[in-house]
């Protein structure tokens, strides 16, 4: 437990303790770069609501980038199952898990029909 005063220090500790933690957040600026520049270009929606969606839309890009999907791929997929699968299993994470899974089950039916 850290006191007030040395709270500085056990963010160091906690740093030096874990070798998984980055040093710095540069990968996260370079994330939400693409987003503050897409903001300053488009200063005027022209209504509240309008910047909100915008910043719905760039956050939903930036989670499918994380999760390594084409945005655009992955948007034509939960349009199409959007009626036949709960929202929990179209998340992000989870569809790039199940097309993991598609495409080992297909590379191993491949090396099975090559051998």
């Amino acid at each position: 437990m850290c006191s007030v005063n040395l709270l500085p220090m056990c963010s160091v500790h906690t740093y030096l303790e874990d070798g998984r933690l980055d040093m710095d957040n540069n990968g996260i600026e370079n994330a939400i770069r693409p987003c503050k520049l897409g903001l300053k270009n488009c200063m005027f929606f022209g209504s509240l609501e309008a910047g909100e969606n915008n910043a719905i839309l760039y956050t939903l890009i930036e989670n499918y980038k994380a999760a390594n999907l084409n945005p655009r791929d992955y948007l034509e997929y939960v349009l199409e199952h959007l009626n036949s699968q709960s929202a929990q299993e179209l998340t992000p994470n989870k569809v790039a898990q199940a097309w993991e899974k598609k495409a080992q089950i297909a590379q191993a039916s491949f090396k099975t029909l090559i051998y």
